[in-house]
């Protein structure tokens, strides 16, 4: 049980979903309410992560009735559980609906202390006010989240957040902040967080075709969209918009079959190659 639930925790998409699933089924032989609520935000963010917003929903309804139940309303789970809802309302396009939630969860990480989850939703309300269209807010809550997270020393987050500002800085029109942001993220990730390796791939195709690196671009177009399909996974809002960036930007300097021959050679590409070439731009 407690090894799948780990498994969980490193994986993406589907398979973070049938880890996490397995742990579930194992968890009805005994009574651990407190991991068990860990359990499900695992399974919430593999089924976000693959797109499956109701069952995402219906995972995290099952953790925060179970924290109202068993007594653990004030605890880090119960936190998680509200960030988790919040990110999902954020998903459905409910903004104000996201702001509570967040506030509530930022509210008790706060009170208890935790430091490093605290900076974490912060990262998430960055996402939150991108997606309701306020990149320059957006942009200041990712700096921060980047800073804190580089000074608790937590890569994972750090690497997130700056990927995270150089869409902004994208979505801003500032091609050489976005190159900076996502360089710094790619070069922390890789070979170490492919997911977070291939968001920050992405920007820098972005970056590419907007400089006019349009065969660059389309190869590492093409080896992110390869690796989106290999994990199961979907983008998140902020990837759309940067998908729909550098999709145009191909598209003004290139045919349709020339960006899919392109591309071929780009899902062919190993996460290292793929790197080089991104980090080249």
């Amino acid at each position: 049980m407690r090894l799948c639930t780990i498994v969980s925790t490193i994986s993406f998409g589907t398979h973070k979903v049938d880890a996490a699933r397995r742990a579930l089924e194992l968890f009805e032989h005994c009574d651990e309410p407190y991991a068990k609520v860990g359990c499900l935000y695992q399974l919430s963010a593999g089924l976000l992560h693959a797109g499956r917003i109701a069952e995402a929903q219906d995972a995290t309804e099952m953790a925060l009735l179970i924290c109202k139940e068993r007594g653990l309303r004030g605890t880090r789970r119960y936190a998680g559980a509200l960030g988790m809802r919040a990110s999902i309302a954020a998903r459905l396009g409910h903004v104000d609906d996201a702001r509570q939630f967040y506030t509530q969860a930022l509210s008790l990480m706060t009170a208890l202390g935790d430091t490093l989850e605290a900076t974490v939703l912060r990262h998430n309300m960055a996402e939150l006010e991108f997606s309701a269209g306020n990149p320059e807010r957006a942009l200041e809550y990712a700096e921060a989240a980047a800073l804190a997270a580089h000074r608790v020393r937590v890569k994972r987050l750090e690497i997130t957040a700056r990927a995270n500002a150089a869409a902004y800085h994208l979505a801003l029109g500032n091609v050489d902040g976005a190159r900076s942001a996502a360089a710094q993220a790619l070069a922390l990730a890789r070979g170490a967080h492919s997911m977070d390796a291939a968001i920050a791939t992405q920007h820098l195709a972005a970056v590419a075709a907007l400089r006019g690196e349009s065969r660059r671009g389309a190869r590492l177009c093409g080896y992110v969209d390869a690796w989106y399909r290999s994990e199961g996974c979907e983008r998140d809002l902020t990837e759309r918009r940067t998908y729909e960036i550098l999709v145009a930007a191909l598209r003004e300097r290139l045919a349709e079959d020339e960006i899919e021959a392109f591309a071929a050679e780009g899902a062919a590409l190993s996460e290292e190659q793929a790197a080089l070439e991104a980090l080249a731009v």
